[in-house]
């Protein structure tokens, strides 16, 4: 006896059809996956608005390589203060993968409780607050002539 089961996975992978070129994520799809916990950065971090990547979006100002969002890191009671304010980077490459989308980070000095809620013990210590994103590019890239300084 054979039986069929209708997966809404499979049906949606059969009607894909072959992109050419990478599709651009939504800001929307981006927020969600700058979200949450990340590794070696202590608390949650919220990403609440990332760039949009459109044609319609023309900056007055210049074109950024790399895409950011700005989030909201929460720390553990331990910490104060609790709340951070960050930039970080929405996606990890840029200039169509002749570069990688690198966070960079500045030094924070905030409080932690090292004792417990009922007789704390408050130390200062070191965080990194992520601030910006820059686009480094490959060794390779054919745009590397272009930044490097002239023999």
């Amino acid at each position: 006896m054979c039986f069929l089961f209708f997966s809404p996975i499979s049906s949606f992978i059969n009607t894909i059809t072959p992109i050419t070129h990478r599709q651009k994520r939504s800001a929307a799809e981006l927020a969600i996956l700058n979200s949450g916990k990340t590794e070696g950065i202590i608390g949650t971090t919220i990403a609440l608005q990332c760039d949009e990547a459109t044609a319609e979006d023309i900056p007055s100002n210049g074109y950024h390589l790399c895409r950011n969002c700005r989030a909201v890191r929460q720390l553990p009671e331990t910490y104060f203060p609790r709340v951070l304010n960050e930039v970080i980077c929405a996606e990890g490459n840029c200039l169509r993968g002749d570069g990688k989308c690198q966070q960079r980070y500045l030094p924070f000095r905030i409080l932690q409780n090292v004792g417990n809620s009922q007789c704390p013990q408050w130390r200062e210590t070191d965080i990194q607050i992520r601030t910006c994103c820059d686009c480094v590019i490959h060794p390779n890239s054919p745009f590397i002539k272009y930044i490097t300084p002239p023999d």
